[in-house]
């Protein structure tokens, strides 16, 4: 008997918490708010707390109150879509679609290209995916393959699979 009053008792307990109601604070944010572009591609957020939009024009920095653009242009001022973004406290790394990896520095704000060739043979501009191992080397994948620069490397060497 005391076990069903028990059981009763839990079950009364738990019955409010199904009918709360949770409203979120959800903002849109558009050109008309500061955002160079519509088209969002990924997004990465800091240890500082910044978010980190990748577009099509490059990436852009958002505060909570305002963005800063850094574009990404390759040959002939074309623009070509971030499509991954990760980093840790000193740098980003911003793979791209058609225009390779690039590096932006998070203290100076410098931004530049890794280079693209690999002995005279590219790794492929048109990078799909970016990954920064623990001893900070650094994997890529591309339309060529799969790629890794280590710290000391200079340039990135094609990984046989």
């Amino acid at each position: 008997m005391m076990r069903w009053l028990m059981v009763g008792w839990l079950l009364m307990g738990t019955y409010g918490a199904f009918g709360q109601q949770y409203t979120a604070d959800i903002q849109n944010l558009t050109v008309d708010n500061g955002l160079p572009d519509n088209s969002v591609n990924c997004f990465y957020q800091d240890q500082m707390g910044f978010i980190w939009i990748g577009n099509q024009t490059g990436i852009t920095r958002y505060d909570g109150h305002s963005f800063k653009h850094f574009p990404i242009e390759g040959d002939q001022l074309e623009t070509y879509p971030s499509v991954k973004i990760i980093g840790d406290a000193q740098q980003l790394l911003i793979a791209t679609s058609g225009a390779g990896l690039y590096q932006l520095n998070l203290q100076t704000h410098e931004l530049r290209q890794y280079p693209t060739e690999v002995e005279s043979i590219g790794y492929g501009k048109n990078v799909k995916d970016v990954f920064q191992a623990k001893d900070k080397s650094i994997w890529l994948t591309t339309e060529l393959g799969v790629y890794r620069k280590k710290r000391s490397d200079q340039y990135f060497q094609n990984i046989r699979l």
